[in-house]
């Protein structure tokens, strides 16, 4: 009888583990004007800790924490908008994570702030998947001179083009001119 005891306790314990939820973050870009609000997302499954609270910590460069702020979990999801400290964030790369007590893992992203995201003069020098790699919307991609901007109609991509290439690619049902 004892053996049997021992054995039900033993898939008991090993069934909370399996029980145990994972954690994710996500943000709607990766690139942010200093004066931004950061609007973050996640799911967690906090099964019997939903009163708990999920945290979310800001590292800035050097690892040190900025910023951290709780939200409460609401139908297994969280959500959250960040501030720089004072109101703004300084230039550079920032680690973002998202614990919860229930969670497995520990959610992480990177962000980087830079002030010149939207100066057309600084994005027309990068590549049109480097602009979307640092958020602009595909319709804002900014090409260089005499090029246009056209997307593809079977994958989430844009491509700048010579217009004689741009008008080739539509006749051939690839992209569409924006």
């Amino acid at each position: 009888m004892a053996i049997i005891s021992m054995v039900i306790a033993t898939s008991l314990l090993c069934g909370t583990v399996y029980a145990e939820s994972e954690i994710t973050l996500v943000s709607e870009k990766s690139i942010f004007e200093p004066t931004a609000r950061i609007f973050l997302t996640g799911t967690v499954d906090p099964g019997d800790q939903f009163y708990e609270p999920v945290t979310i910590t800001v590292y800035d460069m050097n690892g040190d924490e900025i910023i951290q702020v709780q939200s409460p979990v609401e139908d297994n999801a969280y959500s959250a908008l960040i501030t720089g400290p004072l109101g703004s964030f300084e230039k550079g790369v920032y680690g973002i994570e998202s614990t919860h007590v229930s969670a497995t893992n520990v959610a992480n992203i990177v962000i980087g702030i830079d002030d010149l995201v939207h100066d057309e003069s600084y994005l027309m020098h990068l590549t049109p998947l480097k602009q979307l790699k640092i958020g602009t919307d595909p319709e804002h991609v900014v090409c260089m001179d005499s090029q246009i901007l056209i997307q593809n109609n079977h994958r989430d991509s844009v491509a700048c083009v010579n217009p004689s290439t741009a008008l080739s690619l539509e006749n051939r049902g690839w992209g569409t001119l924006y």
